[in-house]
């Protein structure tokens, strides 16, 4: 029988010009009557029935496979047109790879729209569509869809037959159409895949960012941020960026007086060249980098004076490349606007009352802004006070300067009278005692180096007397049987100061305040575990008491490890305990010399990993190596000025030596060339045999 075939239609509608079958089946006349007025469902039906009766073949797979599609059975639909791409005829396998393509167009819609049901939550069942018939079980979704295909897989199979199309009929317009459709969804442009803060291309359209506090991951080993510390630095960070070419994107920020603003781009390595652009308040005047400056900029800071409102950042693209990035803005309020609570204690006079205790965490030291505290101490109570500094110090500069030392100072004073105590250093802490000062009121300074703006850790330790009870909390523990467990105690510890909080694994525990009174000694138990650090600090005032930390084994019957290398600059011990193939119980004793009486700090740690210390150490290695390479270049660049300053001032001095020998001589020059007679042409004359002679004829 004859059949004409139905052209391709559009993606987004059947819209078909011409006529359909020429046939003697109804049901294919009635399927192309369907499928032409857009009824997909009820030609697929009547196409199923005509293909019960009537023999496989191209023509009436490739209607089938026209109506499988329009009813969204696109598994089914693709695989029918497949069969349909066996025909001989020319004319017809140009239709069936459009009609091919166009069935992958809609499926691979269809597919969009299920990942991104995927990613807002559970996809829903799509409804029938309004010419098909709910009852009917052909209608539903092609159960048989391949899980692994993506839509991308899917648009570059319709690329793939479209373009197969248009290569047999270049002018097929609805095959053209729908070519650009899935071109767009396999190579968008630059523009159609921009971030989500696009359109900010110009100034008015700036995107706002939002800094807030930075919730950085706690590190084993680590100094841990107080809660405090969010009010320090707030942060944004915006992430897989794209900058397109020709393109400039905006952001907008709003700055305090007195703010600290740090910006970092980072760009994707070998994508090409762009830079970050500070605007001042109108938008116009440019701020960093300054004017001249032709090099963009990977980063920049400024420091807002008085002049508080909203700044704009500017991203350029300098080669016109197709960049993506990572934006990192980060503000620092003035340290005036983030003291802590126990301010205006900037003197004697202002000093904060506080008592013995738990540490006390979250307070800052800001520069040229000590920070005073008083005690009050009963007759025969003495006096521990440890000051740690949270985290690495904001001012390396400051820290580096200060080593070995931490860069502050403490001091304990008697409000009235000479008493006084410096506090000795051990890494970031610093610590000071006083033994039985007498009753009366005692102060605490505190003060940082001049650029020092750093939270710390204050404890406050009051005892009474040794025979008087003022043993510390632990004991007895003066038997290794009596050990104390370490862990559960510090983990006890936490519990009460964070009460319905559970402690993070990661975070170190609080320190304990401890004692060692006369001929006293202090046992406690801890366990060793595969791969996991530990490193026990006890910190103490040495000048006061030297003390000692020995690990044993389990029993205290085998010496294991020995920590005493205290002295006056070092005043502590640290004890790493071993590295263990399964659980492993030790005991530690911590004692004093005959007599010795002492307060100590007992902190347990869990170090960073040896890869991570031995990176963050070649890290330090290069940029000291950096340093030093510079420290050299520039020595070397003063050396060749000087060297060429020498030769020069060398050449100016040989050339005044040279002129001051041609002196005379120049003088005999000049005063011949001055000389109205010529000396030399008179003597000549003079000595000629007719010098009296005058000539016998007038020449």
């Amino acid at each position: 029988m004859l059949i004409r075939m139905l052209v391709v239609c559009t993606l987004t509608a059947w819209a078909c010009d011409s006529e359909v079958f020429e046939t003697e089946h109804e049901a294919v006349e009635a399927g192309n009557a369907a499928l032409k007025a857009g009824n997909g469902g009820a030609a697929r039906r009547h196409y199923e029935e005509a293909a019960a009766e009537l023999p496989a073949s191209p023509e009436l797979d490739y209607v089938t496979g026209l109506a499988l599609s329009e009813t969204d059975t696109h598994h089914k639909a693709t695989q029918t047109l497949i069969r349909a791409l066996s025909t001989k005829d020319d004319q017809l396998l140009q239709k069936v790879r459009a009609g091919l393509g166009l069935a992958y167009c809609r499926w691979a819609l269809s597919k969009e729209a299920a990942e991104k049901a995927g990613k807002e939550g559970a996809a829903k069942p799509s409804s029938p569509k309004p010419d098909d018939d709910p009852s009917d079980p052909t209608s539903a979704q092609d159960a048989d869809e391949p899980p692994a295909w993506t839509s991308l897989d899917l648009w570059e199979k319709a690329v793939d037959q479209l373009e197969r199309a248009l290569v047999m009929q270049p002018d097929d317009a609805e095959s053209m159409r729908n070519l650009e459709v899935a071109l767009l969804r396999v190579d968008p442009p630059c523009s159609a895949r921009d971030d989500k803060h696009e359109v900010n291309n110009t100034l008015d359209k700036a995107s706002p960012i939002e800094v807030a506090a930075a919730q950085a991951p706690p590190q084993s080993g680590a100094p841990q941020p107080s809660p405090e510390d969010g009010k320090d630095e707030l942060e944004w960070k915006g992430e897989s960026l794209l900058s397109c070419p020709d393109d400039v994107d905006f952001y907008k920020v709003n700055l305090n007086a007195g703010d600290r603003l740090s910006v970092e781009l980072k760009g994707t390595a070998d994508a090409g060249r762009i830079g970050v652009v500070l605007l001042g308040l109108d938008g116009k005047e440019q701020v960093r980098p300054p004017a001249g400056t032709e090099e963009p900029l990977a980063a920049l800071e400024y420091s807002v004076g008085t002049s508080a409102g909203t700044y704009y950042l500017r991203v350029d693209n300098i080669d016109g490349d197709e960049v993506p990035y990572d934006l990192t803005v980060k503000v620092r309020p003035p340290c005036s606007k983030t003291e802590d609570r126990f301010e205006d204690n900037d003197g004697p006079e202002a000093a904060s009352a506080v008592s013995g205790g738990a540490p006390i965490a979250g307070l800052k030291l800001c520069p040229l802004d000590p920070d005073w505290y008083k005690v009050t101490l009963s007759d025969g109570e003495s006096l521990m006070v440890t000051v740690a500094l949270d985290g690495d110090s904001q001012q390396k500069d400051a820290a580096k300067a200060a080593k070995p030392n931490p860069p502050f100072t403490l001091e304990l004073a008697a409000a009235s009278g000479p008493t006084k105590a410096s506090g000795a250093a051990f890494g970031n802490t610093r610590v000071a005692t006083l033994f039985t000062p007498g009753a009366g009121d005692y102060t605490i300074a505190i003060e940082g180096l001049p650029q020092l703006e750093q939270r710390y850790t204050l404890t406050v330790h009051i005892v009474p007397p040794c025979d008087q009870g003022g043993d510390d909390k632990l004991e007895d523990n003066d038997l290794v049987e009596d050990a104390t467990d370490l862990e559960a105690k510090l983990s006890e510890l936490a519990q009460q100061a964070q009460p319905g909080q559970q402690q993070q694994q990661q975070q170190p525990p609080p320190p304990l305040s401890l004692r060692i009174c006369p001929d006293d000694v202090d046992w406690f138990k801890i366990t060793a575990r595969p791969e996991e650090k530990k490193l026990l600090t006890a910190v103490f005032e040495h000048a006061k008491g030297d003390l000692s930390m020995t690990l044993f084994n389990s029993d205290g019957s085998e010496e294991v490890a020995r920590a005493d290398a205290s002295s006056r600059d070092v005043n502590g011990e640290t004890l790493p305990l071993p590295d263990v193939q399964e659980d492993t119980v030790y005991t530690v004793k911590i004692k004093g010399g005959a007599g010795v009486e002492n307060f100590y700090q007992l902190k347990l740690d869990q170090p960073q990993p040896q890869q991570n210390q031995d990176q963050n150490d070649d890290q330090d290695k290069d940029r000291q190596d950096e340093e030093d390479k510079k420290d050299e270049q520039d020595k070397k660049d003063e050396q060749d000025k000087k060297d060429q300053q020498d030769k020069k001032d060398k050449k100016d001095q040989k050339g005044k030596e040279e002129q001051q020998a041609r002196k005379p001589m120049d003088e005999k020059l000049d005063k011949l060339d001055h000389n109205p007679k010529n000396l030399e042409a008179d003597k000549a004359r003079r000595a000629s045999p007719l010098a009296n002679h005058p000539p016998e004829r007038d020449w």
